[in-house]
């Protein structure tokens, strides 16, 4: 599911059907005269409305963002979910497993936009298979048809992509670069990441689509000696994979930017690539792909790269697993979710609201009397340890929209730390009115907390000030002591890691390790959608670590590291890796293991160099000097 621009999907859904706006009042059952408002962001319409037009312009409210069954319940859209992500890593068992459970609800394949996410998934299934491509091609055009009204040729062109068009495209484009047709591949996926691009949608859900999409169009662009093109594509796989992806596949794009590279004659640039590639792929468990990156810097230079002993550490191949959800109970509507959620949880609607809603809309919103607003059910789920973006859409005018992309993107820089840049927009949000209060105001506090720490504006006793501050805004009343079992938002727990870090610096050591001990376990207990957890896992873990390294328990640090590493691998987040590898070597070192110490900072190194302009400068730089002040060496 996804953040939606409301008015700018009904621009692009009418433009793709070459619509004026008065043929859509005209398809309404009731008198809506004032669409020109509405694309243009400036209102949002009542819940029946909102669907009246999706209605009028053959787009199914739950279906156009993405792959969803119409009148399910929200467990057989997370089935799709599971599909999608068993095939997308190549588990074929698992795919015809879970097709066989969709298949067989009632009512399934009687839908349009279900048929046609199910003729997506049956395509995939049989290239897998490697049945022949005339048979893929079939089903793949008979799944276009269904939404697609006024394809032309095989390729889209400029119209926005919707349901499950953009993975039949990606498919069309595979088959057709089998066939031989190259160029045609090339277009077709050019055009599928412009459509994705065009989508009204928040980056996340866009970003994840077209990862995949833009591999692919990087290989077919080495297959058409297309160089330059390649390298570009890379570029921009790398950034979304950086930024959105957690890493997930930078090692890829940087292996084929190097490829590209190759190709252009400029092979001094790949040298430093090879050596950052063959790291990823390692770190992540893929020593196979690890394996391509040495061996394309030994055809280039006629000599291995010095690895510093990377090849002797003992890192098991993992299968990428998908993030585990929690159970999802029988209903069919999220306010009607969250009351079943709060009382499992044993929480009042006081306890549940505090500080993000009135007691009176909490209730309101669970007996659908009102409608979901983002600004508050995310981080009511939050709390109840929901992913909000797995269980609906958000549909949402342009002012609240700017303002959710423009949080989103102060959160990635402070994150990458380009604090000017995310100072800059802070100043930004702060004039949406809706960053004024609640849990949107307690954003707005931690990140100017955050910044005036990075500027060296504030003494630490201040940013601790400021940071108590930002927490007492949904949580008044707030004790260490009670943090194991505390229902936290995303927000909650940044801060309280970030006061931990706070007491470390101080030299609290034993205070720092209870409140990190705490808030590790509540995370494993609370949050139960494992890409929730995620956003927060590695930054306590990496902190519990460093703790226990201070207080010289480095047995326990490496057993939290291991912990974590394991979780960020089994996922592919390339990205956390690096200062949890880096961590990982200063506690060998201590204990005396030196080799492997050694091996171990620089896999943390050149995976962290990836990513330096992405906020692992500061984990570069801690290396190189530990490197040279504890083992002499220099790592090039």
């Amino acid at each position: 599911m996804s953040v939606v621009h409301f008015g700018k999907t009904v621009t692009e859904l009418r433009r793709r059907k070459m619509w004026q706006q008065e043929r859509v009042v005209d398809n309404l059952a009731s008198y809506f005269p004032v669409i020109h408002r509405l694309e243009k962001g400036a209102f949002l319409p009542r819940d029946e409305v909102v669907h009246e037009i999706l209605n009028a312009l053959e787009s199914p409210i739950d279906e156009f963002v993405c792959a969803h069954i119409e009148t399910q319940d929200m467990r057989t859209s997370l089935l799709c979910a599971d599909l999608t992500h068993a095939l997308g890593i190549g588990n074929l068992d698992e795919a015809i497993e879970i097709y066989a459970q969709i298949v067989s609800i009632e009512g399934v394949t009687s839908q349009p936009i279900a048929k046609q996410f199910l003729l997506s998934q049956k395509a995939r299934m049989m290239e897998l298979v490697e049945e022949p491509d005339d048979r893929v091609l079939s089903i793949v055009k008979e799944a276009i048809g269904i939404t697609y009204e006024n394809l032309t040729n095989e390729s889209p062109g400029w119209d926005v992509l919707v349901f499950d068009e953009p993975e039949l495209f990606h498919t069309l484009a595979r088959v057709s670069a089998r066939q031989g047709n190259v160029a045609t591949a090339i277009q077709i996926l050019t055009d599928t990441k412009n459509g994705l691009l065009r989508q009204p949608t928040g980056e996340r859900e866009r970003d994840r689509r077209i990862s995949p999409i833009l591999l692919t169009l990087t290989n077919c662009q080495l297959m058409a000696h297309a160089y330059e093109d390649a390298h570009d594509t890379c570029e921009l796989g790398f950034h979304i994979s950086a930024t959105r992806g957690a890493g997930q596949d930078a090692p890829e794009f940087i292996l084929r930017k190097a490829q590209a590279l190759q190709g252009l004659g400029r092979l001094a640039e790949c040298a430093p690539l090879l050596k950052m590639a063959y790291a990823g792929f390692l770190i992540l468990g893929q020593g196979a792909h690890a394996n391509n990156a040495t061996d394309m810097y030994q055809d280039l230079f006629g000599e291995k790269f010095n690895a510093y002993g990377m090849e002797t550490l003992n890192i098991p191949q993992i299968m990428r697993q998908n993030y585990a959800r929690g159970s999802v109970p029988q209903c069919s509507h999220v306010g009607e979710m969250i009351h079943i959620l709060r009382k499992e949880a044993g929480l009042s609607l006081a306890e549940l609201s505090q500080g993000i809603c009135s007691i009176a809309n909490l209730g309101k919103l669970e007996n659908k009397r009102i409608s979901r607003h983002m600004h508050y059910v995310e981080p009511l789920l939050e709390r109840l340890g929901r992913d909000a973006l797995l269980y609906c859409n958000f549909f949402l005018r342009a002012d609240d929209f700017e303002a959710r992309e423009l949080r989103d993107l102060i959160d990635l820089l402070m994150t990458h730390h380009k604090y000017d840049e995310a100072a800059k927009r802070l100043e930004e949000l702060k004039k949406y009115k809706a960053y004024g209060s609640r849990a949107n105001l307690q954003f707005v506090l931690r990140a100017e907390a955050t910044l005036a720490e990075a500027f060296g504006k504030a003494s630490p006793e201040d940013v601790h000030g400021m940071l108590l501050h930002a927490l007492h805004v949904t949580w008044p009343d707030f004790d260490e002591s009670k943090i194991s079992q505390q229902p936290l938002t995303i927000d909650e727990t940044v801060l309280i890691n970030h006061m931990a870090i706070h007491y470390i610096q101080q030299g609290e050591l034993k205070r720092a390790s209870k409140i990190l001990e705490a808030l590790a376990g509540n995370l494993d207990r609370r949050y139960v959608d494992e890409r929730l957890k995620a956003s927060v896992h590695g930054a306590v873990m990496l902190n519990l670590s460093a703790c226990y390294g201070r207080m010289e328990r480095r047995l326990e640090a490496l057993e939290v590291i291991d912990e974590a590493e394991k979780f960020a691998r089994s996922r592919g987040r390339c990205s956390s890796l690096p200062s949890l590898y880096s961590n990982k070597a200063f506690n060998l070192f201590r204990l005396g293991h030196k080799e492997q110490s050694l091996a171990t900072y620089a896999l943390a190194y050149y995976t962290a160099l990836m990513f330096s302009d992405y906020g692992r400068d500061q984990t570069l730089f801690f290396i190189r000097k530990r490197v040279k002040e504890f083992l002499d060496v220099d790592f090039d």
